[in-house]
C-alpha cells in the first residue's frame, strides 16, 4: 500500500499519524467490502501484502519522497476516492450497496478534511495559479 510506504518514509509526527489513520481506514474498508462480496458469492482474487516496517531515516534522500509530496499524493487519494464512491453511489442498482459507497464516502470527506487542515498549516497545499480570461485586465 502507498499509505505504508509513506509511513515509512516519513518522519513528520502529525504525517505519520494521518497515514496511520488512512491505513486503518482503508483496512477496514477492505475488510468490510471483503466480507460483503464473500457473502455474496463473489470470487475474490488475492489482495496485495501489507509492507513491512521500516525505519525513515534508512531511505535514501535521493529515493523518498518528501512530505508535503507524500502529504499531497494522500489528497489525491482522497479525491480519487471521493469520486470513485460518489460515481459507486449514482450507479448502484442495489440499496445495500449504495449504503457501503455513502459510508465509505462520508470516511473520505472526513478524512480529507483533517488532511486540509494538516497540509495548509505546513504550507504544503498547491494552490493553482489564477485565471485571468482573454482581455481581462491583469491584476
Amino acid at each position: 500500500m502507498h499509505s505504508e510506504a509513506g509511513i515509512n518514509s516519513t518522519t513528520d509526527p502529525e504525517l505519520r499519524k494521518a497515514f496511520h489513520e488512512a491505513v486503518k481506514m482503508f483496512k477496514s474498508q477492505r475488510e468490510r467490502l471483503t466480507v460483503f462480496l464473500r457473502l455474496e458469492g463473489v470470487p475474490l482474487p488475492p489482495l496485495s501484502e501489507s509492507k513491512p516496517i521500516s525505519d525513515p531515516n534508512a531511505v535514501p534522500p535521493g529515493v523518498k519522497l518528501t512530505d508535503d509530496e507524500f502529504a499531497n499524493s494522500l489528497n489525491i487519494k482522497m479525491f480519487l476516492g471521493i469520486t470513485m464512491c460518489a460515481t459507486a453511489i449514482n450507479e448502484s442498482v442495489r440499496n445495500d450497496v449504495g449504503l457501503i459507497w455513502v459510508e465509505f464516502l462520508q470516511e473520505y470527506m472526513t478524512f480529507g478534511a483533517t488532511m486540509k487542515t494538516l497540509v495548509k498549516k505546513r504550507g504544503w497545499l498547491k494552490v493553482p495559479p489564477f485565471y485571468y480570461p482573454p482581455g481581462a485586465p491583469i491584476q
